[in-house]
Order: structure tokens, then sequence, then C-alpha cells
């Protein structure tokens, strides 16, 4: 992959980077500028805004200046639902503070926020910020995006740390959207009662033959 193909951001790390390994993990971080990954164009937003937030972290951009770029260039070329993307970049500079902490309290044994690189950090906080603004989008959805993602740029092991971040803090910012899942595991005390079937009554027809059959043989 030449440096002309290469977004950037990439190809400037690559620059900076000593050793065909650690080159390679650069260039494979994310696909060739201006490239969409899928047909949709909310998953091109979400992705949109983790490459964005990549720029500000490892770059020091400001997020002015990255904005401007995507929306002017990016966005179109990559076929992105503009509003989206807007939202979830815009929601995740206003309050960086408060994402980068719910990230850090539910971080999985053996992390830390200083392990967790400039790409992972990025999907993490993007999806976050959708999570606490984008409520008319489902959990489910939300989680299975920034996975999908994820698993597209990461190695498998952090691949799975973040979905068990996002799977983690999504109970905490929608706790509604559980509860369903909560109350199908209790199993109410009545329900588990055995109850005996009541004794069926016999026919009357049935009753009085046998009363009859009685009679005839005292007679008798």
């Amino acid at each position: 992959m030449s440096h002309e193909t290469l977004d950037p951001v990439i190809a400037a790390l690559e620059e900076s980077v000593h050793g065909e390994e650690s080159t390679k993990k650069i260039e494979d971080a994310f696909p060739p500028i201006y490239t969409p990954l899928t047909k949709d164009t909310r998953t091109e937003a979400r992705l949109c805004a983790i490459q964005a937030m990549f720029q500000v972290f490892l770059m020091e951009k400001s997020s002015s200046e990255v904005l401007r770029e995507f929306v002017n260039y990016r966005i179109k070329k990559q076929n992105a639902d503009k509003k989206l993307f807007s939202l979830i970049f815009s929601e995740v500079n206003t309050n960086l503070e408060r994402y980068t902490a719910l990230v850090r309290a539910h971080l999985t044994e053996g992390w830390s926020m200083e392990r967790i690189g400039s790409v992972q950090k990025a999907i993490l906080v993007c999806a976050m910020a959708e999570l606490s603004v984008q409520a008319a989008t489902p959990v489910k959805a939300i989680l299975e995006q920034y996975v999908t993602i994820a698993a597209s740029y990461v190695e498998e092991d952090e691949h799975k740390f973040i979905a068990a971040v996002i799977n983690t803090a999504a109970r905490k910012i929608r706790p509604e959207e559980f509860e369903g899942e909560a109350k199908a595991e209790e199993v109410p005390v009545e329900a588990t009662a055995v109850v005996e079937p009541e004794a069926e009554e016999a026919p009357k027809e049935a009753v009085e033959v046998s009363e009859d059959k009685e009679k005839s043989e005292e007679k008798a």
C-alpha cells in the first residue's frame, strides 16, 4: 500500500515508526482514504467519527480542524450520514471527559487507559457518546455496529475487550433496555408451585349404573 493511497494521518504514522511489523499494523488501522467499507451510510458515519477522533487523539489536531476536513471532503466521498457523524463527533468532543471516565469505569480486568491505543479509545468514546444521545437507536444495534467495526481493525483479544466494555457501559447508560432481560431471569415463586389437578367428577350416568348394579346384587 503506497503513501498516496493511505489516509494522511496513517501515512504520517508509517513514516515515524520503524520495522515491517509495526508498519503493517499502522496500514491496517483504517481503510484507504475516501473508501467506503459498506453500503450503509450510518455505518460509514460511525467509521468516520472514529477516524476523526483517531486524528484528534494521535495527531493532536483541533476538533474544529478535523470536523471541517471530514464535513468538506470525507463524508461525501465515503457516502456517510453527515447528520449522524456530526452528532457523534460533536458530542464526543463536547463531553470527552465524561466519555473517557465512562470507558475507564467499565474496563475489564487486566486493562487500563494506558494500555488502550488510539484506535480502541476512539471506538469506545464514540460508542459511549452514541449510546448517550441517540436514544432512537436500540442498544443492540449500536453494540453490533461498533463491535463489527472493532473486529475489522484490532486483534481478537482487543475486539472482545471492546465488546465487553460497550456492553457493560450500555447497561449503565440505558438500564431501561435491559429490564425485560432481568425479568425473564426472575421466576415467580407462584409459577414454580406444582398445581395438583382436581379429581375428575364421574359422569352422572356412570354413577347411576353403578348404584343399580349394587341393588341387584343385594336382592340376589
